[in-house]
């Protein structure tokens, strides 16, 4: 009898001790799919964050390229005011710039504003138009022209407000200004201060950009 018991006992396991390995098993299991899916979503993440300040990054970097060539060309109005070919207030800018493709020759015509989409998030917008001379140009009508018949480039589009622009203003004998207008002036602005209303981007601060014209005949004045 004895030696009943014992090939019995030799044979396999028992039902409980299968049962305690599965669920031993199971829980192995579910600690390591608990770590894998936390280190997917640090790795998802850190991969969104990188992408984010890589976007933020390269749309500030454009920015401050177009606004750095700014021209100091001036134009007629159709009022017969002679002024610089850029025109802004704190929600858009039109300027005259060297032609932003690298390499390329020319010049264009940029405008940069927002607008509001349907779904409610807004864009930061970049109008451009080859430069042509007229004898006289209305740089209100021309933005409003640029609008309507130009496709922009979404340069950014979030949860922000708006665009706000300010632009300083230095004079002979005078202290520097800072403005939210820039109308109807005989020169460029020293500096453009870009940043964003509302609830900007993560990685969004504001930023600077002086036209590479004043750099050069600041060097040269010195």
């Amino acid at each position: 009898m004895s030696r009943c018991r014992g090939a019995r006992s030799e044979s396999g396991f028992t039902l409980l001790e299968l049962l305690v390995a599965l669920l031993l098993a199971g829980l192995l299991a579910t600690t390591a799919f608990s770590g894998l899916n936390l280190g997917i979503n640090s790795w998802q993440r850190i991969q969104s964050f990188q992408d984010d300040y890589r976007d933020i990054y390269l749309v500030q970097n454009v920015l401050r390229r177009l606004l750095e060539n700014a021209l100091e060309e001036r134009i007629y109005d159709d009022d017969g005011v002679y002024q610089v070919a850029m025109r802004g207030d704190r929600s858009q800018l039109l300027f005259l710039a060297s032609n932003p493709v690298y390499g390329a020759p020319g010049k264009r015509w940029l405008l940069l504003m927002t607008d509001q989409t349907e779904q409610g998030t807004t864009r930061l917008l970049l109008y451009m138009r080859p430069f042509e001379q007229f004898e006289q140009l209305n740089l209100d009508d021309f933005a409003e022209e640029l609008v309507f018949e130009e496709v922009p480039l979404t340069l950014l589009e979030g949860d922000f407000e708006g665009l706000s622009l300010e632009y300083l203003n230095v004079e002979p004998d005078k202290l520097p200004d800072w403005t939210d207008e820039w109308l109807e002036q005989p020169r460029l602005p020293r500096l453009i201060r870009i940043d964003l209303e509302g609830e900007p981007p993560g990685f969004w601060h504001e930023m600077l950009a002086t036209p590479k014209v004043l750099i050069y005949g600041i060097k040269q004045a010195s």
